[in-house]
């Protein structure tokens, strides 16, 4: 099994979101998948400027791509 995390972005219903995306893959199977989880700054409170990430709705499938493991197989 193989997992793969990078910062990016994810388009849902013709807005752009920041996104943390995630390849993902095991070796049983041909086709690896892409899930991304959308994120936004807000600040941490009342009266602090320090931002942090929280999550937007649910991790979405982004689609399937051929797996890293079978590439060469």
């Amino acid at each position: 099994m193989y997992a793969i995390a990078w910062d990016g972005f994810a388009t849902v219903e013709g807005r752009k979101w920041d996104a943390i995306l995630v390849e993902v893959g095991e070796a049983t199977q041909r086709n690896g998948k892409v899930y991304a989880q959308r994120y936004e700054a807000k600040e941490k409170g009342l009266f602090s400027k320090k931002l942090r990430n929280v999550a937007v709705g649910e991790p979405l499938l982004v689609g399937a791509i051929p797996s890293r493991l079978w590439a060469n197989a």
